[in-house]
């Protein structure tokens, strides 16, 4: 009676074990598939997404060709090149193809890209059109043609709708990674708890049946049926599962480990489980004992080994991630111990990605934190400078040329300051996509000449010679003259700042292939060649620590680089090696016409000939003002308040917008100078308050803000402001503009 009780119990628990551990295994099956097939689903969006990536890319390139191709077909009247325009036609619809169709699922980038076909089909039309013009009637007619169809607004807008799109899918990219990480971690914890717990259920598992066949040794049948249970239950694993008995040797492969070891479980059985389970150290290439084998000695369960490669029977090297838990009988002695392995090759490729990432990451946060570094010196500097001659100016008395030393620091540094902050402005809108040419027909002669007067007195400074040799005859360009002398400028500012005192430079210019090729030569302190590749990067530094003498973010040749592609050109820097000097090469792109009047067609912008025309007319006439100057920054409202006054004008202080308008509205001033950022109210509302209660006496609006973005100012003349002007506002700019027409008719 008691026997029976105990042969229901057992079989009672023997039922309970084998349920738990199917349901335990199948579970973990289950959990690995849809772990693997996760992470599988979110490497191909990401593959997807970096193809886009590409196709966008590919997008802009081969409209950039098919323009390029298309204007030496018209300009050059050389038909060679109707074929390459053609496929360059032909692969830019090509890259839009392919993107609706990696887009299909993205209802936003689907309606984006259609447009962007819409936009191609309607941008190669007008490079068709101008073509068969040109074919027709002539390089005249073409020109005209050009101009008419609105070729500049198509490109632009379908290079702002890749930008959009390229973002999108950037954003899409970096959230897809997020994904795929989260994934990958989620996975190896399941894994890891779901292994674990079925090694355990299946060590228990295995401790009953032994218990069972002890105690049932004449019932042949019934043991017979419980290992057949084991064996198909093991069978059904995701994982490759080997056990073994009490000697290490191999007694069951189910079929994934056969899969994996390329041995059968006919041919394993009873050899040694080191013969059959071979695993190496992937890094060192050396023999590693197997897991199974620690379990057995320590009789405990060892958890996965990490960077384990398999060497199968047939000479497949396989990663795997394994781990192996001891097989007890009923007295708790170990009999055996089971194996559990999978392959883990996709992990380890997504693995190896995501620490190439990580890797990416840390340099460019490493590259960051220097230019932070570099941009807090630069920043100190000049802050030093005039901290020094703002006490200079306070303890020099009634000594004047101590006061005009400090002066002309102090006016130095703060050119040098405004120059970082435009160069940082400058980057970020050509990263943003948002700096645009003012292109037009001009002679580059003038750019050149701009940039050289610019940079002459740095030379001057540093007794260096500056020889230029250029060219008598014009050198047309389509491009933005401001911005062309800004880079040209760049450069020369580098060659002087790294020549040594007495140094020589040198600029010369040449003609090659219907480019102009501008050459800017130094005897400085050179290129060493390793930082060549890199020269051009954002925040690359050739000098480092606190060695560097000369100054500068690291981004001013990146700046020469993005304008001068930005003109269709190319820049490129050579050196024989430090201590030996240094050349920097652009290359501009030439219009095939070359005309002899074209020095007018530099245009001036609108801001500089207003301030010309202001200068002019300062000197006549009565400029007394009633002026309110408007600040949150009490030091500048008042020293802009009394630099005024010393220019002959009344001058009001409000210090927020309520009292902006409160004052305005009483006293009625003929300028209000007004900053934007503003508490209480800010500038623009202010603005709008004045001009709305204020209509019977007219008064002149001027906004004073650091925001200098086209929007901006946009804001600021839907506001009601006549003039925005960008802090720090050049003071003798200033003046001159109140005493223009425009805004003191006392001045007339």
């Amino acid at each position: 009676m008691k026997a029976a009780r105990r042969e229901r119990l057992l079989n009672r628990y023997l039922l309970i074990g084998i349920t738990v551990t199917f349901a335990i295994l199948v579970a973990n099956t289950l959990v690995s598939r849809d772990g693997l097939n996760d992470q599988r689903g979110v490497v191909d969006l990401v593959n997807d997404t970096q193809e886009v990536l590409r196709e966008l890319d590919g997008v802009a390139s081969s409209l950039y060709q098919a323009e390029a191709d298309q204007r030496a077909l018209v300009l050059m009247n050389d038909e060679t090149y109707d074929e390459p325009y053609r496929a360059a036609s032909r692969a830019f619809l090509q890259h839009i193809d392919r993107v609706e169709l990696l887009v299909a699922d993205n209802p936003p980038q689907l309606a984006r890209t259609r447009r962007l076909a819409e936009l191609a089909q309607k941008r190669l039309k007008q490079l068709d059109g101008v073509i068969e013009t040109s074919r027709e009637s002539g390089l005249m007619a073409a020109r005209q043609t050009l101009l008419r169809n609105g070729n500049k607004e198509t490109t632009a807008s379908i290079r702002e709708l890749a930008t959009l799109m390229e973002a999108e899918e950037s954003r899409l990219l970096e959230e897809r990674l997020n994904l795929t990480r989260t994934a990958f971690r989620r996975a190896q914890r399941l894994n890891l708890y779901a292994g674990t717990l079925g090694l355990l259920a299946l060590a228990s598992f295995v401790v009953l049946v032994e218990r069972n066949l002890r105690s049932r040794q004449l019932e042949s049948e019934e043991i017979a049926r419980h290992r057949e249970v084991l064996r198909v239950t093991l069978v059904s694993i995701g994982d490759a599962v080997i056990t073994t008995d009490s000697a290490a040797r191999v007694t069951f492969l189910n079929s994934e480990a056969e899969r994996l070891t390329a041995w059968t479980t006919e041919a394993a059985a009873g050899k040694p489980l080191d013969r059959i389970f071979r695993i190496l150290n992937a890094t060192t290439r050396e023999t590693v004992e197997s897991p199974a084998l620690r379990a057995l000695r320590e009789g405990k369960v060892v958890a996965m080994a990490s960077d384990t490669i398999l060497l199968a029977q047939d000479g497949r090297e396989l990663p795997i991630d394994d781990s192996a838990a001891p097989i007890r009988d009923a007295d708790g002695v170990t009999s055996g111990v089971v194996l559990v392995f999978r392959d883990v090759t996709e992990e380890r490729a997504a693995s190896a990605q995501l620490r190439s990432l990580a890797a990416e990451l840390a340099e460019a946060d490493q590259r960051k934190n220097e230019f932070l570094a570099i941009l807090a010196h630069e920043i100190r500097n000049p802050l030093a400078a005039i901290r020094t001659s703002v006490t200079l100016l306070q303890r020099a008395g009634e000594d004047p040329q101590a006061a005009k030393t400090a002066m002309g620091a102090i006016d130095r540094q703060m050119r040098h300051l405004v120059r970082l902050v435009e160069d940082l402005l400058d980057v970020a809108r050509i990263s943003r996509g948002k700096l645009a040419l003012q292109r037009a027909r001009m002679d580059l002669r003038q750019a050149l000449e701009q940039a050289i007067e610019a940079s002459r007195p740095l030379c001057d400074e540093a007794e260096q010679a500056l020889e230029v040799e250029i060219p008598d005859h014009p050198m047309l360009v389509d491009g933005d003259g401001v911005r062309i002398a800004q880079a040209i400028s760049n450069l020369l500012s580098n060659a002087c700042k790294f020549s040594s005192r007495g140094g020589k430079i040198r600029l010369s210019v040449g003609i090659e292939a219907s480019h102009a090729i501008v050459r800017i030569r130094d005897t400085g302190i050179g290129i060493a060649a390793e930082h060549l590749p890199r020269l051009f990067d954002m925040f690359t530094q050739v000098e480092n620590g606190l060695e560097r003498t000369q100054g500068g973010l690291g981004i001013g040749l990146n700046l020469v680089k993005q304008l001068v592609e930005m003109h269709g050109g190319r820049v490129e820097a050579r050196s024989e090696g430090a201590g030996k000097g240094s050349e920097f090469i652009v290359h501009f792109p030439l219009l095939a016409a070359t005309e002899p009047a074209v020095a007018a067609s530099l245009s001036v912008p609108g801001d500089a000939a207003q301030v010309v025309t202001a200068s002019q007319s300062a000197a006549d006439g009565p400029t007394r003002l009633r002026i309110l100057v408007v600040d949150d920054n009490v030091d500048s409202a008042e020293s802009l308040a009394m630099l005024l006054r010393l220019e002959g004008h009344q001058t009001l202080i409000a210090h927020d917008g309520l009292e902006a308008v409160a004052i305005a509205l009483r006293e009625l001033p003929e300028v209000v100078l007004l900053d934007i950022g503003l508490p209480g109210l800010n500038g623009y509302e202010a603005a709008a308050r004045i001009r709305e209660q204020s209509q019977a006496q007219p008064m002149r609006l001027i906004a004073l803000t650091g925001w200098g973005q086209e929007a901006d100012r946009q804001r600021s003349r839907e506001a009601g402001f006549d003039q925005h002007l960008v802090k720090p506002v050049d003071a003798d700019a200033l003046i001159a503009l109140l005493a223009s027409p425009t805004l003191n008719p006392k001045a007339t």
